[in-house]
């Protein structure tokens, strides 16, 4: 194929692309959803308190596994956000299920508890740089934003609330409320 068709193929999918983007905002617009109505969240009612007992239940009393080289764990593990936000789904989940018969339970154990922890436990996880006795701050990946984005990608869509009042009213654009901690 040639140069110029290449460029040519390549100016068409960005075309569709940008149509298809837009077709999407007004099918958007006319059923009123945004995003927070699209992707399930975690209950906004959770109890923070009632996630730490969880936690400190589950962790401590019930399950029996330990630190080491390939299993690492922090003593502050709640300035760790995605491990708050896995332990939070956990929570969340884990009292529907416990409402459930002992297979869907055992189901969740595996399925659901087994695979958080392994993410959370792993070397190179979220606690990877910190021990049993020293906790390292979060320190994520830096990411930047495509600077030609409007180029490649066509107009960014205006999410519903915007749409209706303008602006995002300042909300960071999160999964999960984060409890606000105060240095110690």
């Amino acid at each position: 194929m040639a140069t110029d068709e290449v460029a040519q193929l390549h100016e068409e999918v960005r075309a569709l692309t940008a149509r298809v983007r837009s077709l999407q905002n007004l099918l958007l617009a006319a059923f009123d959803v945004d995003d927070e109505d699209r992707y399930p969240r975690a209950a906004a009612t959770t109890n923070w308190h009632d996630v730490e007992d969880w936690v400190v239940n589950i962790m401590q009393d019930t399950l029996e596994r330990r630190a080491s080289n390939t299993r690492r764990w922090c003593p502050e593990w709640y300035e760790h956000p995605e491990v708050l936000t896995r332990f939070r789904i956990l929570h969340d989940s884990y009292r529907e299920v416990e409402k459930l018969d002992a297979y869907t339970y055992s189901n969740w154990f595996v399925d659901h508890l087994d695979r958080h922890l392994d993410a959370i436990f792993s070397p190179d996880g979220p606690f990877a740089a910190c021990s049993p006795e020293r906790h390292s701050p979060h320190r994520g990946l830096k990411i930047k934003r495509n600077k030609n984005a409007e180029t490649d990608w066509g107009p960014r869509p205006a999410k519903a609330h915007e749409a209706k009042n303008g602006t995002n009213n300042g909300k960071k654009n999160t999964h999960i409320n984060r409890p606000q901690t105060t240095p110690s």
